[in-house]
């Protein structure tokens, strides 16, 4: 980057960044993409994830309400609001 005093990545790498991406051998072909998605299936960082996400979001959809104490200061401030003359109390 111009003027942060770091060296320009493109100058840096100028010897192989143009060079072609390295392709095994004939004897060393490539592994099919099946293949290697089943190399790594054990080792899954996230499994059971979808089901953790599914159950996080059943669980804020239940509705909150009101213990029967809430309800009771609900009520009360209510009351004193509407039996107050200026509307406040």
């Amino acid at each position: 980057m111009p003027g942060s005093g770091k060296p320009d990545s493109r100058e840096v790498y100028a010897d192989i960044i143009d060079l072609p991406a390295w392709e095994p051998g004939p004897d060393h072909p490539r592994m099919d993409l099946n293949q290697r998605a089943a190399q790594f299936l054990p080792f899954a960082a996230l499994t059971g994830f979808d089901e953790a996400i599914l159950e996080t979001s059943l669980e804020t959809e239940r509705e909150i309400g009101l213990t029967d104490d809430g309800k009771g200061l609900l009520f009360f401030v209510n009351s004193e609001a509407v039996d107050s003359p200026d509307g406040r109390f």
